[in-house]
This record gives C-alpha cells, sequence and structure tokens, in this order.
C-alpha cells in the first residue's frame, strides 16, 4: 500500500468508526496503518495531511478528527457497502 493510500484509508475507516460506529479493519490493521503513518509523516504528500494529528496516530486514534471532508465521507460509505455486498 502507497504512502497516499494509507491516509486515505486511515481517514475513512476513522470517519466509518467513529462516527458511523463501523469497523472495516482490524485493531491489528488499524495500528499498523497508524505506525507507518507516524514514522513517515514528513514523507506524506497529500491533500488531507492537515488533518492527520502526530500524537494521536502514536497512540493508534483518530478519535480527534470530527471535520471530515464530504470525499471521505462518500468514499467511506462506498467501501463499506462493498464489505457487506
Amino acid at each position: 500500500m502507497t504512502l497516499h493510500a494509507a491516509v486515505s484509508i486511515y481517514l475513512m475507516s476513522c470517519y466509518l468508526y467513529y462516527e458511523l460506529n463501523e469497523s472495516v479493519l482490524t485493531d491489528h490493521e488499524f495500528d499498523a496503518i497508524c505506525r507507518r503513518l507516524y514514522n513517515e509523516f514528513e514523507n506524506i504528500n497529500h491533500q488531507h495531511k492537515h488533518l492527520l494529528d502526530k500524537d494521536s496516530l502514536r497512540a493508534s486514534t483518530g478519535y480527534t478528527l470530527n471535520d471530515y471532508p464530504t470525499i471521505v465521507k462518500d468514499a467511506a460509505r462506498r467501501w463499506l457497502q462493498k464489505e457487506h455486498t
């Protein structure tokens, strides 16, 4: 998975988990993505990098996120729908 994709997956999975109470990743998968984003934070080149918080990544959480872009919400809902079909 590219670093760019990891940011997208992190944001979508946080939206699903914290806003819709849905899990699409295991805790282990989510933790691995958080570790990677934390360790490679300076190398991230993503339009939504400003939404990432190093302290949250270190703690493997996305609880502090609360203003998800529409593109993240829509993509997350499509991902969830695909998981349930």
